[in-house]
C-alpha cells in the first residue's frame, strides 16, 4: 500500500471515529425532551411487562395539563387527579386523589398502577411513546391514545 493511500485511510478511520465520539457526548448532552401536556396517554407497560387492561377491557390512561401543572386518567378501576412538578429534569405527582369504587377487574391493575406513579421521579419521551421513570428503573410506559 502506498505511503498516500495509507495516510488517507488513517484520515478516514480518525475522521469516523472522531464524529462517533462526537456523536456519543452530543447524545449524552442532548436535551430532555419537553414533556408533551394535552395528550391522553394510554398505559402499555407497567414496570417492564405488558399492563393488563382495567374494568370494561380499558386501558389505564394519563393526562397532563400544562397550563394548570395537574395530571389526571384512569386507574383501572377509578378516575384520580391531582398536581405534578417538573423542575428540570425532575418530575412528580403531587398526593393524587381518586373516586373509590370496586371493580373486578381493575384494582390490582389500580394498586400498582398508582404505587408507581407515587414513586416516578422524571420521564423520557421516545417519539410517540412517553417512559415515566423512578431513578433508572423504568416504571410506566404509554403511547398517544
Amino acid at each position: 500500500m502506498s505511503m498516500r493511500v495509507t495516510a488517507a485511510v488513517g484520515l478516514s478511520i480518525l475522521l469516523t471515529s472522531g464524529t462517533a465520539c462526537r456523536s456519543s457526548e452530543q447524545l449524552a448532552d442532548a436535551p430532555l425532551a419537553p414533556l408533551p401536556t394535552g395528550v391522553e396517554w394510554s398505559l402499555v407497560e407497567l414496570e417492564g411487562a405488558a399492563a393488563e387492561q382495567g374494568a370494561g377491557g380499558r386501558a389505564a390512561t394519563l393526562m397532563l395539563d400544562a397550563a394548570e401543572r395537574r395530571a389526571s386518567g384512569f386507574t383501572g378501576c377509578n378516575q384520580f387527579g391531582g398536581g405534578y412538578i417538573l423542575e428540570g429534569t425532575e418530575f412528580r405527582f403531587t398526593p393524587l386523589v381518586s373516586t373509590r369504587m370496586a371493580c373486578d377487574p381493575g384494582m390490582e391493575l389500580e394498586r400498582r398502577y398508582t404505587a408507581a406513579l407515587d414513586a416516578v421521579r422524571s420521564y423520557r419521551v421516545d417519539g410517540d411513546t412517553l417512559v415515566l421513570l423512578g431513578g433508572d428503573r423504568e416504571l410506566a410506559r404509554y403511547v398517544r391514545r
